[in-house]
């Protein structure tokens, strides 16, 4: 199949599809066709490259696929209407309404010929039509009898996330294994901009985010980035050392105090002492829970080696707040504030949960752990449902317990832990019922009977009070409770 056939975006589902033997297709979010298995050609009775690049809209203008060349025996008149037999055809392959509601429709295809009216029509097909991400993404048609099960779309599904996977990790292949970076949300996109930015330079970064949302692992990496920059790039090739020792130290800020920090890194400040192209990073987690007397003495460290050290916080809440509650030293505040990197929880970013609990089981995989290669529909449901209050922490506790657990080649709802695969989210409309305030609303529901009763009355209370089916003395002391106003008897 040529490359054209198989554009970038589905190179990565070609060995399921090329293992299909009924015709399959694909149609772009604009609507095109961009794809057509071999096996149309034989159904379809066309050449499928005259049907490439067609749009399947009903409102879409006529225009030969580019490639396409006409004979001098051909009039105008007959290429527009062999134009328009070819757009009929592929509008009979057009996905049916309200997929992008239900994610999977299956329809009765039965395109009409091109050509002469002796040509054989095409057979009718029943087709299998699946959205890969929504309606504003690409469709995959599958014709055949509908499937006795969900295992063919789990796999399309499963090679959807493998093939963003790759790309992902062609585009930033020193960064592969971060899984936090996994993903095409906003948060994310923001993420991979900030870290590869303070990878590329040698600024103090303030990391903030929830506990478990990947931070020291960015932190790490970036450390890593930059020592390779430094190393690799900075001096001539046959001048360059043979083996650099990365100076990385990691300090709990909640447990330090002035003299336990001196010990922690002393390595570390000898290190850099001897060694004058030597460049140090210190992590400090929880530096928000850090006593004074050793931020104080974190300060110090950092202005005695101010060339060489670099120093990576981490914090739950950002800078401003932090300086509002008077918990950060001004000094170490004010180093700080120069590059700051948010981490967005997993809530805050539901759409990448797949491809990241999916890069996790290839990590999982890759070391020889487990069977499974793919998780099945519903469970990617049950964990993009699952809300994740310990953040990548916990998906990657919850992916170790599927991969242990998991006995076949696809991760089920049954093998992930019991917090995930029951958890239902809790109901709107109960959540909202239950801060209603009865007294509040019944009072504004008398105050409106009572202002219609007045205005279909036209004032006059005697009236309004018989509409009301109360008495004229309960209803002027309701209209003085309710300040109602003046109105005329």
């Amino acid at each position: 199949m040529a490359d054209r056939k198989r554009g970038t975006s589905i190179r990565p589902l070609s060995r399921v599809l090329d293992a299909i033997d009924s015709p399959a297709w694909m149609i772009d979010p604009a609507g095109d066709l961009c794809y057509l298995s071999a096996a149309c050609e034989p159904w379809l009775g066309v050449d499928i490259d005259r049907l490439l690049g067609r749009s399947t809209l009903l409102t879409s203008a006529t225009s030969p696929p580019a490639g396409e060349s006409s004979t001098a025996a051909r009039t105008e008149a007959d290429r527009t209407e062999a134009d328009r037999a070819v757009d009929r055809m592929v509008r009979a392959l057009a996905a049916p309404p309200g997929l992008s509601d239900f994610a999977r429709l299956h329809r009765s295809v039965h395109p009409p010929p091109i050509g002469s009216a002796t040509q054989t029509p095409p057979a009718e097909q029943q087709v299998l039509f699946l959205s890969l991400g929504g309606g504003a993404d690409h469709v995959l048609a599958l014709a055949g009898q509908p499937p006795s099960s969900a295992v063919d779309a789990d796999q399309l599904v499963a090679a959807e996330i493998h093939g963003e996977l790759l790309r992902w990790q062609q585009q930033l292949p020193s960064w592969s294994q971060l899984a936090c970076l996994v993903g095409e949300s906003d948060a994310c996109l923001r993420l991979r901009r900030q870290l590869r930015l303070a990878a590329a330079c040698q600024e103090h970064l303030l990391l903030v985010g929830p506990e478990g949302s990947g931070r020291e692992s960015a932190a790490l990496a970036i450390h890593r980035q930059r020592q390779h920059r430094r190393f690799d790039s900075s001096r001539p090739t046959d001048s360059r050392p043979a083996v650099r020792d990365a100076t990385w130290a990691v300090v709990d800020g909640a447990l330090m105090d002035a003299e336990l920090l001196d010990a922690t890194l002393g390595a570390l400040m000898h290190r850099l002492g001897e060694d004058d192209e030597a460049h140090g990073t210190v992590l400090v987690q929880n530096l928000d829970q850090m006593p004074f007397e050793a931020q104080s003495r974190l300060e110090q460290i950092c202005q005695r080696f101010e060339r060489t050290l670099c120093l990576m916080g981490m914090t739950v809440e950002g800078l401003d707040r932090l300086q509002e509650s008077g918990r950060l030293d001004s000094a170490l505040a004010q180093r700080l504030a120069v590059y700051a990197i948010g981490f967005v929880p997993l809530a805050g970013r539901a759409s990448d949960i797949p491809a990241i609990a999916s890069l996790l089981l290839q990590l999982r995989r890759q070391s020889g752990e487990g069977t499974a290669q793919r998780f099945n529909r519903q469970s990617l449901d049950a964990l993009v449902m699952y809300p994740w209050p310990g953040d990548l922490r916990e998906l990657e506790a919850a992916v170790r317990h599927a991969v242990r657990t998991a006995t076949g080649s696809a991760i089920l709802p049954a093998h992930l832990p019991l917090a995930v695969r029951s958890y239902r989210p809790s109901d709107p409309a109960a959540k909202e019922s239950a801060s209603i305030d009865l007294d509040r609303s019944l009072q504004r529901l008398e105050r409106r009977l009572i202002t219609q009763a007045l205005e279909r009355a036209e004032g006059n209370r005697a009236e309004a009070a018989r509409l009301l089916n109360i008495s004229r003395g309960r209803l002027l002391r309701k209209i003085d409770e309710y300040d109602i106003g003046e109105a005329a008897e």
